[in-house]
């Protein structure tokens, strides 16, 4: 599992997508703005989970030493901050996509407080004894609103399910890449961003749809399958978010028999111009992961070998980035549409006797 500082990393660079294209001053201001308003909505989600595990008044509450003190008015700060977030802006950034749950609940109580700039200024920086007592009483009663938020059945019931599917994914996906490499020693490891030009974005003119996705997503998966490496095709996953304009993408782990195919980084590329030139017929663009895998800190990208602990404890934790449980904006695929998928090229094996691991 990720933990929330690389699940953030990940959401940064999914919404960093549409910025391959060379940037307008619009478009680098827009993608700065994304990336702050990710950030706020951590912070958010990271307070208010402090928030449901906390107990007691946290605002002009001097109890226990000066260690829990500090905790206290550190939280309260961060309070305090979190209230203070501009909410309208999340509903033009991500309009097609679902804030987290824990984000969603302390955005309901601030919006719940309906303050206009007076009144905000006078909660969070009271200036005399009566507004300090007034602000302390609301803002403790908004954190108890918070708490019993948290405590509903509902959301408990959310919170779990979706925990509870990401745990799922990511047992399934490691049992996935362990039976790969038990019928192959080695694999070549392909991680492609394929995704669409900017003029098709969802609130476009001419939009791609979710139903072209998945025809564009079946016919390369068949093309690398019959044509570009017949013979060669190991596995695929896949895993299907938004970008920052709002334009459908995948990012696709594909593995190929090391022992047949050479060079990842060109592999890379011809994999993206097929999907660039041939499969959307120009409309679509593409990031080859390999060609900068040199920046990636754990690399789990390029030629592994199933006797290399360190390089397959890599890969998994690459996977794990495309069965992440959308830690802080989940996209809104349609109603029963398909979000994730994996398969696997593998012939069946007549008889249980012997490894059928190839070289």
């Amino acid at each position: 599992m990720l933990i929330p500082e690389e699940a953030l990393k990940s959401h940064v660079d999914d919404y960093l997508l549409g910025m391959v294209t060379p940037a307008t001053d619009k478009s680098s201001q827009d993608a700065l703005s994304a990336i702050n308003a990710i950030g706020d909505v951590a912070n958010v989600v990271a307070t208010t989970k402090l928030i449901a595990s906390s107990s007691g008044a946290l605002f002009n509450t001097l109890q226990g030493g000066a260690k829990q003190e500090r905790k206290i008015k550190s939280l309260a700060a961060s309070v305090k901050a979190a209230i203070s977030i501009d909410y309208d802006k999340f509903d033009t950034l991500f309009p097609h996509s679902e804030l987290n749950p824990y984000f969603r609940i302390f955005k309901k109580q601030v919006q719940a407080l309906g303050l206009n700039l007076l009144e905000e200024d006078k909660l969070l920086h009271p200036v005399s004894e009566e507004e300090l007592d007034r602000s302390t009483v609301r803002l403790n009663q908004f954190v108890e609103k918070v708490r019993q938020a948290a405590k509903e059945q509902a959301f408990v019931k959310e919170i779990r399910h979706h925990a509870r599917n990401s745990n799922k994914n990511q047992a399934s996906l490691n049992a996935f890449i362990d039976k790969l490499f038990y019928h192959k020693s080695k694999l070549r490891v392909i991680r492609v961003d394929l995704e669409y030009g900017r003029e098709h974005g969802l609130d476009s003119d001419v939009p791609i749809t979710y139903q072209e996705t998945v025809r564009h997503r079946e016919v390369l998966l068949n093309d690398l399958r019959v044509r570009l490496y017949k013979g060669s095709f190991v596995g695929y996953v896949w895993k299907l978010e938004y970008g920052l304009m709002n334009t459908f993408h995948y990012h696709m782990l594909l593995f190929l028999d090391a022992s047949k195919v050479r060079g990842d980084i060109n592999a890379g590329w011809k994999i993206g111009r097929h999907w660039e030139q041939v499969v959307t017929e120009g409309k679509g663009r593409y990031w080859n992961c390999n060609a900068n895998k040199s920046s990636y800190r754990e690399c789990g990208i390029g030629e592994i070998p199933h006797s290399s602990p360190e390089l397959m404890a890599n890969l998994k934790k690459a996977a794990s980035y495309l069965v992440k449980a959308d830690y802080y904006i989940r996209s809104a695929i349609p109603e029963g549409g398909r979000a994730f998928g994996k398969g696997a090229e593998i012939p069946k094996v007549k008889s249980n006797r012997g490894r059928p691991r190839g070289k």
